[in-house]
C-alpha cells in the first residue's frame, strides 16, 4: 500500500475544507496586515486613522481565523489517527492465529501506536502546513514584488539555495526516521517481556539481569537511532536558521542600498521587512514538511505486515450443522525447534465422544488441537472434520477452546462472560453453578467489575470466569487446554463432573488435555502421545 491509499483512508472531506479555507483566509489576512501597516507607517505625520482602525480589526478577524484553523486541522489529525488506526485493528483482528506467533507484541503495538499516529499526522496536519505556508510564500512574494523586485529576486535566490541544500538531508532525516520507528518496537517488546513474566523474575531474583538487559535493548534500538536522526535533523535546522537571519538582512540592505531613492519609503522598507520576517516561519515549514513526508515514505512499508501479509483468515464459515466426527492423521510435525512431534499418530473421534488426549510435555498435545481450528498447517499432518478441511472451512461457530492462558477484560463479571451476548437467566444460573462460581457471585453480584489485571480475583476464579464464557455458548465441540491447572484437586474434580454431565446433556463432544486425571474417569477414548 503506498501513500496516496493511505491518504484515501485517513481522508476527511469535510473537516479539511474547513481547515484549508480559515488557513487560506489566515495567510491572506498577514499580508494585508503587512500592507496596512506600511500604509500607517507612511503617514505618520498626518496619521489616517481610518487605516489604524482596519488594523485592528484585521488582527481580530485574523486570531479569529487562527484560532479556527488551528482547532479543525487538530480535529482533521485525530480523525485521521482513528481512521488509520481502526482501520488497522480492523486488519489485524481478520489475520490467522500463527500471524500473531510471527509478529511481537511489541512490534505490532508500535505500528499501531507511534507509527500509525506518525503517518496521520504528517498526512493531515503536515499537509495542510505545508498548504498553508506555500501560499503564504507565494502570495507573500506577489507583494514583494510590488514593492521591490530587487529585494524579491535576493530572497528568492537565497531560499531556492538553502531548499537545494536541504533536499539531501530531508532523504537521510526519512530513512533514519523509518529506521528509529521500526527499532520502537523491539524497546516496547523488551518492556512486555519484563510485565509478562515479572512474577518469574522476582521469584529467580534477577531483577539485575532484565534491568541490564533493558538497559542495552534501550541504549541500542532506542538512544542511538534517535539521536543519529537528531544530529542529521539539526543540520536541517541550522539551515532553516539561515533563512531566518538571512531573510531580514536582505531587506534591511536593500533599503540602505535604497535609501536615498525616492521610491522606497520607510512605509515599505517596515512593510517589505514585516513580509519577509513573515516568510521565514512558512518557509521553515515547508522545509520540515517535506522532511516529514519523506519520513512517512519511508515509514509507511513497516506497515505491511499488517496491510500486505497473505495470512488473512478467509476461510469459509462453516454455520448451522451437525459435528459428525474429526479425523486426524500425522506423519510427523517438525517444531520450530526442529524436533518430530506427532510421528505417526492417527484417530478419529466421533460425535459425543469424551476423549483425554495425555503424553509427556512437548509431545504435542496442544499442537493438536492447532491444527483442529486451523491455527496450524502442515503437508505432513491431514485432518478433516465433518470431511472438510480447517485449511479451507472455519470451524469456530463449531468448536471452541478453553485455554490455561485466562483473558479478562476490565469490565463486569456478567459482561467478561456474556461478552455483549443476551442469555437467559436461569440458564446463566446454570453456567455459574457448573463452573463453582456460586459463592463468588453471590457475594459480589454479576456487576462487580473485575481488574483487567486480575489483581482484585483470585487465579482460579479468573480460570472459572474463562471456561464459563466457553460453556455458555455450548459448542459442539469443546477443546480443554490444561484448564484445571490453576485450581485445586476438589474444584477440578467438581468441574470435571460438572462438565462432562453438561456434554451428556447437551450432546457436546469434548477433547479435554490435561497433566492431572481430572477428566480421565468419564473418557470413553484416551490418546496417548509418545
Amino acid at each position: 500500500m503506498d501513500i496516496k491509499e493511505i491518504k484515501k483512508i485517513c481522508r476527511s472531506f469535510k473537516i479539511e475544507a474547513i481547515a484549508l479555507i480559515f488557513s487560506i483566509l489566515y495567510s491572506v489576512l498577514s499580508i494585508l496586515i503587512a500592507v496596512v501597516t506600511e500604509k500607517i507607517v507612511n503617514s505618520i505625520d498626518n496619521i489616517d486613522y481610518k487605516y489604524f482602525f482596519i488594523l485592528i480589526g484585521l488582527i481580530v478577524v485574523s486570531v479569529l481565523f487562527v484560532g479556527i484553523a488551528h482547532y479543525y486541522v487538530n480535529k482533521c489529525d485525530t480523525v485521521a489517527e482513528k481512521k488509520l488506526h481502526l482501520y488497522l485493528v480492523n486488519k489485524l483482528i481478520d489475520k490467522q492465529e500463527c500471524f500473531f506467533a510471527e509478529n511481537q507484541d511489541g512490534k505490532l503495538m508500535n505500528l499501531l501506536n507511534n507509527v500509525t499516529r506518525r503517518i496521520s499526522s504528517t498526512l493531515t496536519v503536515d499537509r495542510f502546513i505545508l498548504i498553508q505556508a506555500s501560499l503564504t510564500v507565494i502570495i507573500s512574494f506577489a507583494v514583494l514584488f510590488y514593492y521591490s523586485w530587487i529585494m524579491a529576486l535576493s530572497t528568492a535566490l537565497l531560499i531556492i539555495i538553502i531548499m537545494l541544500l536541504s533536499q539531501k538531508l530531508a532523504g537521510n532525516i526519512g530513512e533514519l526516521g523509518a529506521d528509529s520507528d521500526l527499532k520502537k518496537g523491539y524497546v516496547e517488546n523488551g518492556m512486555l517481556e519484563i510485565i509478562h513474566n515479572i512474577s518469574m523474575i522476582k521469584s529467580l531474583n534477577k531483577q539485575s539481569f532484565f534491568k541490564i538487559k533493558y538497559y542495552d535493548n534501550y541504549e541500542k534500538n532506542k538512544i542511538k537511532p534517535t539521536l543519529k536522526y537528531y544530529f542529521v535533523e539539526t543540520i536541517y535546522t541550522c539551515l532553516a536558521y539561515i533563512l531566518m537571519y538571512g531573510l531580514p538582512l536582505i531587506a534591511i540592505c536593500v533599503g540602505i542600498a535604497f535609501k536615498n531613492y525616492k521610491a522606497i519609503t520607510a512605509g515599505i522598507i517596515f512593510a517589505v521587512y514585516q513580509i519577509i520576517n513573515g516568510i521565514q516561519e512558512p518557509v521553515r515549514n515547508v522545509m520540515t514538511t517535506i522532511g516529514s513526508l519523506k519520513r512517512v515514505k519511508s515509514t509507511i512499508p513497516l506497515l505491511d505486515p499488517i496491510l500486505t501479509s497473505n495470512l488473512n483468515d478467509n476461510r469459509k464459515m462453516v454455520e448451522d450443522i451437525e459435528f459428525d466426527n474429526i479425523s486426524f492423521k500425522s506423519a510427523g510435525f517438525k517444531t520450530a525447534e526442529t524436533n518430530i512431534i506427532l510421528k505417526d499418530v492417527s484417530f478419529e473421534i466421533n460425535k459425543g465422544d469424551f476423549v483425554s488426549i495425555k503424553g509427556d510435555s512437548g509431545s504435542g498435545k496442544s499442537t493438536i488441537f492447532k491444527f483442529i481450528n486451523g491455527s496450524l498447517d502442515d503437508d505432513n499432518v491431514d485432518i478433516k472434520i465433518n470431511e472438510l478441511s480447517p485449511k479451507e472451512y472455519n470451524f469456530y461457530t463449531m468448536i471452541k477452546i478453553v485455554t490455561q492462558n485466562n483473558y479478562i477484560l476490565n469490565d463486569t463479571v456478567i459482561n467478561n462472560i456474556s461478552l455483549g451476548d443476551n442469555f437467559d437467566n436461569g440458564y446463566l444460573d446454570e453456567i455459574i453453578k457448573i463452573c463453582q462460581l456460586e459463592e463468588f457471585v453471590k457475594k459480589y453480584g454479576y456487576d462487580k467489575i473485575i481488574d483487567s489485571t486480575s489483581s482484585n480475583i483470585s487465579g482460579g476464579e479468573k480460570a472459572r470466569i474463562n471456561i464459563a464464557r466457553i460453556l455458555i455458548r455450548k459448542p459442539k465441540v469443546l477443546l480443554l487446554d490444561e484448564i484445571c491447572s490453576s485450581l485445586d484437586r476438589k474444584t477440578s474434580d467438581e468441574i470435571a463432573k460438572n462438565i462432562y454431565d453438561f456434554a451428556k446433556k447437551n450432546s457436546i463432544t469434548v477433547i479435554s488435555i490435561s497433566h492431572k486425571d481430572e477428566f480421565e474417569k468419564y473418557s470413553n477414548k484416551i490418546i496417548e502421545l509418545h
